[in-house]
């Protein structure tokens, strides 16, 4: 039998859904998941997926960004180019990563915007060192 609770919303601000404005964003990676991608009967393509939140500019300090990474095949490069972004050098076809070991690390993202199913929704261009991130805003 459910019974009343008490719910706390004293901290909860007002949130938005709405897409941030193309632009470049300082983040802070949150949180991951993996998942498999299934197309067709017997094929799958491994993802992670990452939540970024924004750190600055503070007008948008607290939303969050989300992307999903294929691991695997030539879509691979995007989580590639991350690593790289976060200054890890991965010159072997395949390593062995702990996707946990991203979490709290910082860096800058340039966003854009990308329509899907009927939706604008963001879309990560690129991913930014911190030290070269000032010359890119």
């Amino acid at each position: 039998m459910l019974r009343d609770i008490i719910v706390d919303f004293s901290e909860v601000g007002e949130s938005s859904f709405e897409p941030l404005p193309p632009g470049i964003y300082y983040v802070v990676i949150d949180a991951s998941s993996a998942t498999e991608i299934m197309y067709g009967k017997e094929k799958s393509t491994p993802y992670i997926n990452l939540s970024f939140i924004v750190t600055e500019p503070e007008d948008y300090a607290g939303r969050k960004i989300f992307e999903n990474f294929p691991i695997a095949g030539k879509g691979a490069f995007r989580f590639k180019a991350l690593r790289k972004a976060l200054g890890y050098d991965d010159p072997q076809d395949q390593v062995r990563v702990s996707v946990a070991e991203l979490h709290n690390r910082e860096l800058a993202i340039k966003v854009s915007h990308r329509t899907f199913d009927g939706s604008v929704r963001n879309k990560i261009d690129s991913f930014i060192p911190l030290g070269d991130a000032q010359g890119a805003a």
